[in-house]
């Protein structure tokens, strides 16, 4: 299976999934906070195109397909170039940070990675399904009262679960990784149906990077490369 971009590294898990201090309401005070710095900077900092090239695989088993191999394995690559537009809000001391791609020209899974919703008060990333609800104040207050997904003060993070009736036949990892300038995120889990999902993002260029990965009784997989 296709691996994501994130290297595994020790267990120091300060803020992901640990203590953070409730997000500030949104403020419908027109005066914007300062714009975010470091690895939040180019993600939040203003509207641009972006293009990405993504690469996909899928395999399952189809003996009357034409296509198939002498084992009946069918194997389908594809390479496209995807144009994604990133649009920039402010609501009071909050950033939100879109991006939407051509319809179409992305796998599902991938298109979770690269189109959620991003929100910053400066201090720490969420980032929310594609399409959440964030129209109104309390809606986007609801919506960040999960952990965020990375901290100015981010630490690095390895951490594994497993099912104590199956031990490690069974589990989940999440792990964050830092790179040159920002943080490359992954979660992967396994046992039955396996799947990964990761995202990096860099202070310098913003989203850099996706990918996405599903293996049943057929495997997907698929990344996006900021170009």
């Amino acid at each position: 299976m296709l691996r994501s971009l994130v290297a595994l590294v020790p267990l120091t898990a300060v803020l992901v999934g640990g203590c953070h201090p409730s997000p500030p309401p949104a403020r419908s005070s027109s005066a914007a906070a300062a714009a975010p710095a470091g690895m939040l900077a180019a993600l939040f900092g203003g509207d641009r195109t972006l293009t990405y090239d993504v690469h996909a695989e899928d395999s399952s088993w189809d003996d009357q397909d034409p296509t198939a191999d002498a084992d009946g394995n069918v194997h389908r690559i594809s390479d496209a170039v995807v144009t994604c537009q990133q649009r920039v809000t402010t609501r009071g001391a909050l950033w939100v940070a879109t991006i939407r791609c051509d319809d179409g020209a992305l796998p599902d899974g991938l298109r979770g990675q690269l189109e959620a919703v991003n929100i910053t008060d400066g201090r720490a990333l969420w980032r929310l399904e594609p399409g959440s609800a964030i129209d109104d104040d309390a809606a986007l207050t609801l919506a960040m009262r999960s952990p965020p997904a990375l901290t100015i003060t981010q630490q690095p993070v390895d951490r594994t679960t497993t099912d104590p009736d199956e031990g490690d036949r069974f589990g989940a990892r999440h792990t964050v990784a830092p790179i040159d300038d920002g943080w490359c995120v992954d979660d992967t889990s396994w046992g039955g149906d396996e799947s990964d999902a990761g995202w990096c993002l860099s202070g310098a260029r913003g989203l850099v990077s996706a990918s996405w990965s599903w293996a049943g009784g057929s495997s997907h997989e698929a990344t996006a490369t900021l170009r």
